[in-house]
């Protein structure tokens, strides 16, 4: 017996009896559907909240397939798990036995990391944050952004980082809390001397991901769409008129001319590129602080001279995933085309390997060498106006935050809060700029603690 709630699913990972080929998994709960990204190394980390309804006996249906370009998608193996596992509304981490089509052999098995949250427990975590709304604001604002810094790293959830950004942007303190986030990634990067300064801020992590939050927010996507959206409008119609980008011979369709597609996409990478080159006026202007902050940061504490820091964060965090997912960033609604994803899935490549000056190894894309040379120089030149304070585009009006707006934004941070206490106790009692003798019995934080275990 289950009520009404949702369904977090954190992580997947299989073994196969069978493995090989590009592997997604179909998931299934009710009318609720959705599917992971295609992989080969067979673990997906993820971010997918399902609704659960009303009603006794319900499964999720995990189904594993081999994705195939041209035909319908191969079944592997499944595994249906009832919802009755997951009513204790606790973290689950298990592994399930995969059954085949046929059942006359096993799969393998499923890894599911997931947790169910009732609505009551749901409302419990709004009534937390709409009581206590200025205790929980106090323990966020905390100097240096310790509890942030800390819950962030052990929640990887986009949500999470939206609803900091926009609380703290609520509070005019954005800015000082992606100082505080780069600074300790700087810190890191310093005190490991085998760092490469040629991979910071390469991976996902809470900086670049609250940074990426806070351009769309202070752009409104603005920057983006008026950048990418004609690109993915001229690919779309290139593609409809029976046109295509495909320059990799292995997927080649027998009607296509491998020549004409490369010179197709040579032509509109090359104009794209140009386009990117001029846009830094449209920046907005807190974006150009916040880069000339980190590049003084860079030069004045780590003598590190070199762009690609600023490259990374830019193009490879926020400009790249915008054109090959431009739904993500509102540029455009429409499901598009397998071949005008594939285009601007090439697009984006070659603009990343400008921006990092880095040649291409695939032999089908070495012909692209020829504009990483060409225009390397011009991103370079890109990116010191994006760090250049003076100029820029103003950032749209600050959004106008309700009380109600904050304390919904306050209950997704008092869940993660909520379910990650334990462990945010352990890393807070090693910090000694907030623990006393490394204790915290007498922080706002800790009596949240006993707010938490008194709400059960």
């Amino acid at each position: 017996m289950y009520k009404t709630g949702t369904l977090h699913i954190y992580a997947v990972e299989c073994e196969l009896v069978k493995p090989g080929g590009d592997v997604f998994i179909h998931i299934q709960l009710g009318s609720k559907k959705t599917r992971t990204n295609v992989q080969k190394d067979l673990t997906w980390n993820m971010d997918c909240v399902m609704d659960v309804s009303d009603h006794n006996g319900e499964e999720l249906s995990l189904i594993i397939k081999n994705w195939v370009r041209i035909g319908k998608n191969v079944k592997i193996a499944s595994v249906n798990i009832p919802l009755s596992a997951f009513e204790d509304e606790k973290f689950h981490d298990a592994w399930f036995p995969l059954s085949t089509p046929t059942d006359d052999e096993k799969g393998g098995r499923i890894r599911l990391v997931a947790r169910y949250t009732s609505a009551v427990r749901k409302n419990m975590l709004f009534s937390i944050a709409s009581s206590h709304c200025d205790v929980l604001k106090a323990i966020l604002m905390e100097p240096g952004s310790i509890v942030v810094c800390a819950l962030s790293d052990m929640c990887k959830d986009q949500d999470l980082a939206i609803a900091l950004i926009r609380i703290f942007n609520s509070n005019h303190s954005a800015l000082p809390l992606l100082q505080n986030l780069l600074d300790r990634d700087i810190k890191k990067f310093r005190a490991n001397p085998k760092a490469d300064f040629l991979t910071l801020f390469r991976s996902d992590c809470a900086s670049t991901r609250m940074m990426r939050e806070y351009f769309h927010l202070i752009s409104r996507w603005n920057y983006l769409r008026k950048l990418v959206r004609p690109l993915v409008e001229e690919i779309c119609t290139q593609v409809k008129n029976g046109n295509s980008f495909e320059i990799d011979p292995q997927k080649l369709k027998p009607e296509e001319n491998l020549t004409a597609n490369r010179a197709r996409l040579t032509a509109l990478a090359e104009k794209f590129v140009k386009q990117i080159a001029l846009s830094g006026g449209d920046l907005p202007e807190n974006m150009r602080r916040l880069f000339h902050v980190l590049k003084t940061t860079l030069e004045d504490d780590c003598n590190v001279y070199s762009l690609v820091p600023l490259s990374n964060i830019f193009f490879l965090r926020f400009l790249c995933p915008a054109i090959m997912i431009p739904s993500v960033a509102g540029i455009t609604h429409k499901k598009l085309d397998p071949d005008a994803s594939r285009g601007l899935l090439y697009v984006a490549k070659i603009v990343q390997n400008i921006a990092s000056n880095c040649k291409f190894h695939e032999a089908f894309m070495s012909d692209f060498n020829g504009l990483v040379d060409r225009y390397s120089p011009h991103f370079s030149a890109f990116l010191r106006m994006l760090s250049d304070p003076r100029g820029g585009v103003a950032d749209d009006p600050r959004q106008q935050y309700t009380n109600e707006d904050v304390i919904k934004l306050l209950s997704v941070v008092v869940h993660k809060m909520h379910t990650n206490y334990d462990s945010l106790c352990d890393v807070l009692c090693k910090d000694p700029s907030f623990a006393i003798n490394g204790q915290i019995h007498e922080t706002p934080f800790f009596k949240l603690g006993i707010l938490f275990a008194e709400q059960g």
